[in-house]
């Protein structure tokens, strides 16, 4: 399926096939029937969190210019486009939005990287972070682009706190998700992403919000 074809109206009719909400299967019974090679099932999941995602998806555009070629939906469709069933470990809600979390980074700096190449210098284009209880935070494209290459170097040096951070930032989980995902407290959750944050802040130019 192209990723023109997928929109919110398609996954919402796939959803109102069922008329009884009580009866919709279980998201891990669905990412279990996706990866036997259920469209329908990945239909439905996909249904689950389509607008989830697609807020943290306006939320990261929030700060872009208005003649981006990427929008929000462009985003959500082809981060599900991405997603392989194959690459859940653990068949739960929570490691769906994680995966897609880690594909919409991805798509973004991809995207951002083209868009530097053809615009040579010749515009600024800003992703927007969002923190809970802090507002946004809106930084450049070069900038977002130095922040991805610091998360990879976090991903070797620590690896969870990673894992917290790109869920939390790109797939839009709180910490009471982050801790049901990471099978931790909720205080860890909320200590392990400041330490996160002051070590990317630590070597991040000077003044520069995460």
């Amino acid at each position: 399926m192209a990723c023109n074809q997928l929109s919110p109206t398609h996954f919402q009719r796939t959803m109102s096939e069922i008329s009884d909400a009580d009866k919709l299967p279980e998201i891990t019974q669905l990412i279990k029937d996706w990866k036997q090679g259920s469209s329908n099932a990945r239909d439905l999941a996909v249904g689950y969190l389509y607008d989830e995602l697609y807020r943290t998806a306006k939320h990261l555009m929030h700060g872009g210019q208005a003649n981006m070629t990427m929008n929000a939906t462009a985003l959500v469709n082809e981060t599900f486009l991405r997603l392989d069933a194959a690459s859940f470990k653990t068949p739960s809600r929570h490691a769906f939005r994680a995966l897609a979390g880690t594909a919409m980074r991805r798509l973004l700096l991809a995207y951002l990287r083209d868009q530097k190449a053809v615009k040579r210098g010749g515009g600024v284009t800003n992703v927007t972070l969002h923190e809970a209880g802090s507002g946004a935070q809106a930084m450049p494209a070069e900038r977002f682009m130095d922040l991805h290459q610091l998360l990879e170097d976090l991903q070797q040096a620590d690896s969870r706190k990673f894992r917290l951070c790109e869920a939390h930032y790109f797939a839009g989980m709180d910490y009471q998700e982050l801790a049901e995902l990471e099978q931790i407290s909720e205080s860890t959750v909320a200590r392990e992403l400041r330490s996160a944050r002051a070590w990317l802040k630590a070597r991040l130019h000077k003044g520069e919000a995460v």
